[in-house]
C-alpha cells in the first residue's frame, strides 16, 4: 500500500490563506482525527476547527474532501485551507507527520500519482508543469492546450492509425493472398503516407513552438550612440543597459527576458558597430555581429542625423529598421532613398523594408513599431488553432517515430520488417503519452477481419 502523502501547495510565506494537500488511503482517517468530525461530503467545502495530535486547537479552516476516483490524484484527497500563518502551516504539517502512514510528498508526486491512476496522461502532466512555469499569456495558452488534452488527442489519433495499419499488415502474415482483401495493402500504404505528412508538419511546428518556450531572440544592432541601450531600457521599462553619450559604452552583450504582447522575448543589446582599434571593443563588435546572425529578429537602429547602415550589418526579411532621434531631425534623408524606400536594405536583394521613424526619448513612433514586432512574433511562433508540440522530448520521439514509419513504408514488400518498424513507431507514440499497450492491436485484428471465424 502506498503511503499517504502531504505537502504545502502554496508558498511558505505569511499570507491570507495557505493550502495543505493530503492524498492517499489514510487521508480521510487523518481528516476525522484532525477535525474531530465524522461526516464529510465529497466535493463540498466544510468549515470546521482543526486540532493537533494532542487535541489543541490549531486553526479554524475550510476543508475540501474528495472521494477516491474523483480527485486530482484519483485517490482520497483532502485540502486544508487554513490561515497563512507560518505557525499554523508548520504545526499542521507536523501534525500530519505524526499520522499513521503519512509522509511528506516528493517533488511532483501528486501529479505523478494522477498519471499512475489514469487521471492524466503524460502530456497533460507536462502541461501542468508548463502552466506553472508560464510567464507570458502565449505560454499560458499553449500550456493549457497540453493540459486540456488537445495535444494528447493528436498523438492518440496517430496511435489509432498506427494500430489499424499494423493490424492490416500483421493480418497478412498467417494468411494466403487469396484470403486477404485486395484493398488491405492500399489502405496500409495510404495510412503510412498520411502519417508521414502529418508528422513532418508537426516537427516543423515543434521547432517553432520551442521558441515560445525558450523565448524568441531579438538583437538590437547599430552604430555607437544611436539609442540601442535606450531602446532596451524603454522596452524593459527599467534601466537594464547603461546609457551614455560616450561612444563604445556597451562592450559586451546585455540580455534581458521580456514579455512583449504576451510573447516571451530574449532581447540583446549589443556593442556599437564601427571600426575600432580598441581590442576589447573590437571583440564586442565581433560578438554583436555573431549574435545578430543567430537572432530570430534583428532591430537595426540608425541615427536620424546620419542614417547610414554599417556595412557589417546584414539586412534580411527578419530585420526591422528604426531611424531614431527624429526629434532632432524630423525628416531624415535615408541613404537608399534614390532606390526607393521600399527596397531599402536590399541593395538589389529585393527585400522590402520600411524604416520606422521613432524617438526613444519622447516615445514618438514606438507604438506602431511594437505592434509590428508583436505581429512578427506571432508569425515566428506559428500561433494557430491546431495544437502544436511544445516539449523537446516530443520532437525527439516523434522524429524516431517518423523514421520508423518511413522504413516501414520502404519495406512494405517484406511484411515482417514492415510490421517491426510499425511496432517501433507505435511504441514511440506510447512513450509520448506515457503508455504503451501494443496488445490492443489484437482487438482490431479480431474485430476487423474476423480471424478464427
Amino acid at each position: 500500500m502506498q503511503n499517504t502523502i502531504y505537502a504545502l501547495s502554496t508558498p511558505f510565506i505569511s499570507s491570507a490563506i495557505a493550502i495543505i494537500r493530503v492524498s492517499g488511503r489514510q487521508a480521510f482517517n487523518s481528516l476525522k482525527i484532525i477535525s474531530k468530525k465524522e461526516n464529510f461530503t465529497s466535493h463540498k467545502a466544510t468549515h470546521c476547527n482543526i486540532y493537533d495530535i494532542n487535541g489543541e486547537l490549531l486553526d479554524n479552516a475550510l476543508v475540501l474532501y474528495f472521494a477516491e476516483g474523483h480527485s486530482y490524484t484519483g485517490e482520497i484527497l483532502v485540502e486544508y485551507h487554513v490561515h497563512g500563518s507560518l505557525s499554523v502551516i508548520k504545526d499542521l504539517l507536523h501534525t500530519l507527520s505524526q499520522m499513521d502512514g503519512h509522509r511528506m510528498a516528493e517533488r511532483g508526486e501528486f501529479t505523478r500519482r494522477a498519471l499512475e491512476n489514469g487521471r492524466l496522461d503524460l502530456i497533460q502532466a507536462e502541461g501542468i508543469a508548463d502552466l506553472i512555469a508560464a510567464e507570458t499569456s502565449q505560454q499560458r495558452k499553449q500550456s493549457l492546450r497540453e493540459l486540456q488534452g488537445e495535444v494528447g488527442s493528436k498523438y492518440l489519433a496517430y496511435g489509432e492509425t498506427l494500430k489499424e495499419t499494423l493490424a492490416l499488415v500483421e493480418s497478412t502474415i498467417d494468411f494466403s493472398d487469396e484470403d486477404i482483401p485486395a484493398e488491405t495493402f492500399s489502405i496500409a500504404n495510404n495510412n503510412m503516407l498520411e502519417l508521414i505528412s502529418s508528422m513532418e508538419k508537426e516537427i516543423i511546428n515543434g521547432k517553432k513552438a520551442k521558441k515560445l518556450r525558450d523565448g524568441i531572440s531579438i538583437a538590437i544592432l547599430g552604430s555607437p550612440n544611436v539609442g540601442k541601450s535606450s531602446l532596451i531600457n524603454y522596452l524593459s521599462n527599467r534601466d537594464v543597459a547603461i546609457v551614455s553619450n560616450i561612444a563604445g559604452t556597451t562592450r559586451d552583450i546585455v540580455e534581458v527576458f521580456l514579455d512583449i504582447g504576451g510573447f516571451p522575448v530574449v532581447l540583446a543589446d549589443t556593442a556599437g558597430i564601427r571600426d575600432t582599434s580598441d581590442i576589447i571593443e573590437k571583440e564586442g563588435v565581433r560578438r554583436a555581429i555573431a549574435k545578430a546572425s543567430e537572432a530570430d529578429i534583428k532591430i537595426v537602429m540608425l541615427d536620424a542625423i546620419d542614417p547610414t547602415i554599417p556595412t557589417d550589418i546584414h539586412i534580411d526579411e527578419d530585420t526591422f529598421l528604426l531611424i531614431n532621434k527624429i526629434d532632432a531631425n524630423p525628416s531624415p534623408k535615408f541613404p537608399f532613398a534614390g532606390e526607393g524606400v521600399d527596397t531599402v536594405g536590399g541593395r538589389g536583394s529585393g527585400i522590402n523594408l520600411n524604416p520606422y521613424l521613432v524617438s526613444v526619448s519622447t516615445g514618438t513612433g514606438l507604438a506602431d513599431f511594437e505592434t509590428a514586432i508583436v505581429e512578427k512574433l506571432s508569425k515566428i511562433t506559428a500561433m494557430q488553432e491546431n495544437p502544436i508540440v511544445l516539449q523537446e522530448r516530443h520532437n525527439e520521439i516523434l522524429q524516431s517515430c517518423l523514421e520508423d514509419i518511413k522504413l516501414a513504408l520502404a519495406n512494405n514488400h517484406d511484411i515482417i520488417i514492415c510490421a517491426f518498424h510499425l511496432r517501433a513507431a507505435l511504441n514511440n507514440i506510447g512513450k509520448i503519452l506515457g503508455k504503451t499497450d501494443i496488445e490492443e492491436i489484437l482487438d482490431i485484428i479480431f474485430g476487423r477481419f474476423c480471424i478464427g471465424k
